[in-house]
């Protein structure tokens, strides 16, 4: 299912929302030959359809990317500054057809 990672709503939590997310990838899709191997499965890349591009998951590799309009590093940002959601960030897992993504 299509989503971002960060709510409005999470602005109220102590911790002051999802500023960003790093998805680390435990097994890998098919290789590059497009064979299974051991502990790999085919499909599951994660979608970024406001980039037209997706990864694919590779062991030991992972994505990262904002997930709020406001980040650390801008003139004007603060650590208690309410953060809206960047939609940009919305992403989805593409379904596993063959063997299991962890």
């Amino acid at each position: 299912d299509m989503h971002t990672d960060h709510l409005e709503a999470f602005n109220d939590l102590d911790c002051g929302g999802r500023l960003a997310t790093c998805l680390l990838y435990l097994n890998s899709a098919k290789d590059e030959n497009d064979h299974l191997v051991k502990g790999s499965f085919s499909g599951g890349e994660t979608y970024f359809p406001e980039y037209g591009a997706e990864v694919v998951p590779r062991i030991g590799t992972c994505a990262f990317w904002f997930n709020t309009c406001e980040r650390p590093g801008q003139t004007d940002y603060k650590d208690d500054m309410f953060l809206n959601v960047d939609l940009r960030s919305r992403h989805a897992g593409r379904s596993v057809s063959d063997g299991e993504k962890w």
